[in-house]
Parts: structure tokens; C-alpha cells; sequence
């Protein structure tokens, strides 16, 4: 028999190998209130912006994450990015929080008057007002946003205790309540800049006191309008009409209510709005202030009783005949 040999060797192959892959990538570092203070201090404005905005949409804050210090870091991120107008409104949001603390009252200062300076910049900075030279002062960086915030005190300075003394020596409600808000805004950029209000006091407790005398004046002005335009919806109108009998026709007189007319309906509605923007100004005052909130605590019943007449006033009906009999 012959017999088979098999070869002492196997051909040649390549042997099969598994295609590398690629490196697993490093997990991602937790965002951390440190880790989004580091990226702001290195200038990464875009990732603070877009990790304090998804932090502060979440209906519940994680633990150990502050909103106010979040709110900041944002405000700040934008102003950065030259989003001036995202910033003014941020900023204007850190400034209505509630006053817990002598800090807050501080930041509340602070961020208003960040939002008041960016209000009065261009795109190129704050321009120094009454100068030859126009300097313009960079508001983006600190430092010089620190410097162009001084400025704008001395600027605002003249004009605010000016406009009070003209609102003070007027007769009309209407200035006083307007530097009543405009002297508010001067207070707090001057908390802001010097950390005191010793220049925006002495205007304020003047023109709170006259603020409270031409509110208490126009509220018993109001509430004798509100009762004049009453009274003339209530006289009654004398009406005649045919009645008619089995054997004759009757001439019947008869009485009805005047009712408002588009006249006083407007006026009404007018001292409603008078007394909403004074309610606005007295409730603004005490959240800035409880000494200064005290002194208007006299007139914010009256100004309410004023209120709640117009309405029922507004609202009352008129219809139907009136028996004037007895």
C-alpha cells in the first residue's frame, strides 16, 4: 500500500487580529460650585454661562449649589460676552431678591447699579459726562467697570439732588412719587460705590416727608372726587311716560338713578390708577427701608379706602326705577 505523507509544515497566514479601538475617553469632571468659580476666574465665559443657565432652570437646586452665587457668575458671563442688554436684565433679577441680611442689602445695591451703569454705556464703555475729553471708561473688566461706577455717581449726583429740590418745592404728587424711585436708584449706586448713603439720606427724609404730606393731602382730595362723582350718579332724573287706563291716559312721572357717565367713569378709573402707583412707591420704599417704609405707614389705609370706593363706585348698579315716597 502507499502511503500518504503529510507536509511537515502549514502554509503561511496572517494571523486574524481584533481592530484596536479607540481609548476609552477620560470620564467627565462633576460640575462643582469651585469648578464653575475656576472656569469664570480663567475667562471660560461660555461654559460658565451655559452651566449656571442649566443649574437655574432646574426646578430644584442640587445641594451644595448657591442661586445667588450661580444668578452672579451669569450676570457676570454675560456682561463679559458683551450681551449687554442679557446682563442688564440679569443683574436687575439679583437686585429684586428679598433683603435677608446687611449682605444682601449690599448685593442688591450692587447688582442694580451694575445694571444702571450698563443702561448708561455704549458698546465702547461709560462716557464721562460735562468733560471736554469725553473719556470713556471700559465697563467689562472690574477693575475699571469699579472706576466708570464712581463716575457715574458723580454724574448722577447734581442732577438727582436737583430734580429732588424742584419735586420738593412743587404742589404736585406726581414728580414727588417719580424721585421717590429716582432717588432710590441714586441711594443704592451710592451704597454701592461708597458703602454708605449719607448724601442720598439727607434728600430722602426730606422728600419722603413731603411725600407723605401731598399723599395724605391727595387721598382726602381723592376720596371727596370719588364721593362728588357718587353723589351725581345717585341723583335721580325725573321720567315721563304714558299709562294707560280703561278709560283714559295717564301721564305717569316717575324716577330714576343718573348713572356714571364715560365722564366720571374715567375719572374714577384714573384715581384707581393714582392710587396703584402710590401703593407701588409705598411698598418700594418699605422693602428698601423700614424706617423709611414707617413713615409712610400712616397713608397706606387711606389710599386703599380710596381704592375700594372708586370700585364699588365703578361698579354699583344704577338701573331700575327709584320710589321717592316717604
Amino acid at each position: 500500500t502507499q502511503s500518504s505523507t503529510q507536509p511537515t509544515t502549514q502554509p503561511a497566514t496572517q494571523p486574524e487580529t481584533r481592530a484596536s479601538l479607540p481609548p476609552r475617553p477620560a470620564p467627565a469632571e462633576p460640575v462643582t460650585m469651585e469648578s464653575i468659580r475656576v472656569d469664570l476666574e480663567a475667562g471660560q465665559f461660555n461654559d460658565v454661562l451655559r452651566e449656571t443657565t442649566r443649574l437655574l432652570n432646574l426646578r430644584v437646586m442640587p445641594r451644595d449649589f448657591n442661586r445667588v452665587e450661580l444668578m452672579q457668575m451669569r450676570s457676570e458671563s454675560l456682561l463679559r460676552l458683551r450681551k449687554f442688554k442679557l446682563a442688564q436684565n440679569a443683574f436687575e433679577e439679583i437686585g429684586n431678591l428679598p433683603n435677608t441680611s446687611k449682605d444682601d442689602v449690599t448685593r442688591r445695591c450692587l447688582a442694580r447699579s451694575t445694571a444702571w451703569l450698563i443702561e448708561k454705556s455704549s458698546p465702547r464703555g461709560y462716557v464721562f459726562r460735562g468733560e471736554k475729553s469725553r473719556q470713556i471708561v471700559d465697563i467689562l473688566e472690574p477693575v475699571s467697570r469699579k472706576k466708570a461706577m464712581e463716575r457715574l455717581l458723580v454724574d448722577e449726583s447734581e442732577s438727582t439732588i436737583s430734580a429732588v429740590d424742584r419735586a420738593i418745592s412743587g404742589q404736585q404728587l406726581g414728580p414727588i412719587l417719580e424721585q421717590v424711585s429716582a432717588l432710590s436708584r441714586f441711594s443704592q449706586l451710592e451704597v454701592a460705590v461708597t458703602g454708605a448713603d449719607a448724601k442720598s439720606r439727607a434728600a430722602r427724609d426730606r422728600l419722603y416727608d413731603r411725600a407723605v404730606r401731598l399723599i395724605d393731602q391727595s387721598a382726602i382730595r381723592m376720596s371727596s372726587d370719588v364721593q362728588r362723582i357718587e353723589d351725581r350718579a345717585n341723583d335721580l332724573v325725573e321720567r315721563r311716560r304714558e299709562r294707560r287706563l280703561p278709560a283714559q291716559v295717564v301721564l305717569e312721572v316717575y324716577y330714576v338713578r343718573r348713572g356714571l357717565d364715560s365722564r366720571g367713569s374715567d375719572e374714577l378709573k384714573e384715581i384707581q390708577a393714582t392710587c396703584r402707583k402710590i401703593a407701588e412707591v409705598v411698598k418700594r420704599v418699605t422693602e428698601e427701608s423700614a424706617d423709611a417704609g414707617a413713615m409712610f405707614e400712616g397713608v397706606k389705609n387711606p389710599v386703599q379706602d380710596v381704592y375700594d370706593d372708586a370700585e364699588r363706585v365703578l361698579k354699583a348698579d344704577y338701573t331700575g326705577e327709584v320710589d321717592r315716597r316717604g
